[in-house]
C-alpha cells in the first residue's frame, strides 16, 4: 500500500516530511489502514479519525515517552484533575490554551536527539539491507515517490510484533549521542535544495538554525529550569566559541550521552515530556480531555496497532529461500532541477 499521490507523485500528507524516507511514509500508511480497519468495524468517519489519534496519543504516552524521557517523568507529569487528564508542567505553559505553540527550544534543539538515533542502513526484510542515503541511481531509503515494490517494510525488524518470532538483528536504534550517522554528513539533493552554497551537513545545519534563532545556550536553559549545568570539562568543549557556552542541541545530545545515551537527560527529557503532553493537555479532542478513561490495554504497543490495522506483511512469517535471488535494486529517482531563485542555504524543514 502506497500513500495517496497527486498526479505527479507528490503525497497527500499534513506534513511533507512524512514522506521523506521510505520507512516513515510505510509507517504513515499503517495509520491509513488502521482508519479503513475502523471503517470496515461500521465506525463513521469521524469515529475512525478519532480512534486513530486517541491509539497513537496513548502510544505516545504509555510506549514511546516512557522510552525517551523515562516512565517516572512521565508518571509525574500526568496527573487527573478535574475529570481530564493534564500536564503538570513547569515550564510548558501557553498563555493562550486555544492556541498552544511548539517553542523553538523543542523543535529547533531538544527533539532533534532523533538525528543521532538514526543509522546508516536498516534490514527492511530478512537479508535485504537498504542505505538510508545511497549514491543516484542506487537503491537506498530515500522517499518523496511511490514505494517501490521490493522495498516494503518487515515491520518484524522495526517492532515486536505479537505471535512473531523476532529477528536475530533488528534495526535498533543508535544511543542518543554527539555521533551522527555518516550519510547525515552529506544529505542528497532530494532532502536538501542543490543550490549554490547549500549546506548539506545535517549537523551543521541544526547549529547553525538555532544560532540564527537566537536559542539560549546549553547551560542557560539548565540554570533556568533549576538543573546544574554541565561544565565545559563535562560536554568536552574547548575554546571561546559560542560565549563559550555549548549550543543547546548539543548539551541535549551530549547530556544524554553522559547519562548512557538510551534516553535523554535532565533539561533535554523535560522539554520534550512538557511540550508533548503540554500540547494533550490543551487540545481538547485528545484523549486526555474527550475520554481520559480511553485504555487499548496495559501491554498495547506499536506491534499491536499493527496487527489491528492489518498492515502486518504476512511475507515477514516466511523464512525465505536461502537460494532465492537478491532483490533488483529500484532506481532512485532523478534529484530536481536546482531553483535558480532559491538563495537561503537553509531552505525548508530539515
Amino acid at each position: 500500500m502506497d500513500l495517496p499521490r497527486d498526479e505527479v507523485g507528490a503525497a497527500y500528507l499534513g506534513d511533507p516530511r512524512n514522506d521523506e524516507n521510505l520507512v516513515v511514509a510505510q509507517l504513515h500508511t499503517v495509520f491509513l489502514r488502521l482508519h479503513n480497519a475502523f471503517r470496515d468495524q461500521g465506525k463513521t468517519f469521524a469515529q475512525a479519525q478519532k480512534l486513530c489519534r486517541w491509539h497513537y496519543q496513548w502510544l505516545i504516552v504509555h510506549d514511546f515517552l516512557p522510552r525517551i524521557v523515562g516512565p517516572d517523568l512521565v508518571q509525574r507529569l500526568v496527573v487527573a484533575k478535574d475529570g481530564v487528564l493534564t500536564a503538570d508542567a513547569a515550564f510548558y505553559k501557553p498563555r493562550n490554551l486555544s492556541k498552544p505553540y511548539i517553542p523553538v527550544e523543542y523543535s529547533v534543539a531538544a527533539y532533534r536527539y532523533g538525528h543521532s538515533m538514526i543509522r546508516a542502513e536498516y534490514e527492511v526484510q530478512d537479508g535485504h539491507t537498504v542505505p538510508i542515503f545511497g549514491r543516484d541511481g542506487d537503491e537506498d531509503l530515500r522517499g518523496n515517490r511511490p514505494i517501490p515494490e521490493n522495498l516494503w517494510i518487515d515491520w518484524n525488524y522495526f517492532f515486536d510484533i505479537p505471535g512473531v518470532e523476532p529477528p536475530d538483528d533488528r534495526n535498533m536504534a543508535r544511543k542518543i549521542d554527539t555521533q551522527i550517522s555518516l550519510p547525515l554528513a552529506t544529505l542528497p539533493p532530494t532532502v536538501v535544495a542543490p543550490t549554490a552554497g547549500a549546506i548539506v551537513a545535517l549537523a551543521e545545519r541544526n547549529l547553525l538554525r538555532g544560532k540564527r534563532l537566537g536559542l539560549p545556550a546549553g547551560q542557560d536553559v539548565a540554570t533556568a529550569m533549576g538543573v546544574a549545568p554541565l561544565t565545559n570539562a563535562q560536554l568536552g568543549l574547548s575554546g571561546g566559541g559560542w560565549n563559550k557556552k555549548a549550543p543547546l542541541w548539543y548539551y541535549v545530545l551530549k547530556e544524554a550521552e553522559l547519562g548512557g545515551g538510551n534516553r535523554l537527560g535532565a533539561v533535554g527529557g523535560r522539554i520534550v515530556a512538557e511540550v508533548v503532553l503540554g500540547l494533550l493537555a490543551a487540545d481538547k479532542t485528545s484523549y486526555f480531555n474527550a475520554n481520559p478513561g480511553f485504555d487499548p490495554g496495559s501491554t498495547f504497543r506499536v506491534g499491536d496497532l499493527i496487527l489491528m490495522a492489518g498492515a502486518f506483511d504476512e511475507r515477514g512469517r516466511v523464512t525465505p529461500d536461502p537460494t532465492a535471488p537478491e532483490p533488483v535494486p529500484n532506481p532512485v529517482a532523478e534529484a530536481p532541477e536546482p531553483d535558480p531563485a532559491a538563495v537561503d542555504p537553509l531552505p525548508g524543514p530539515v
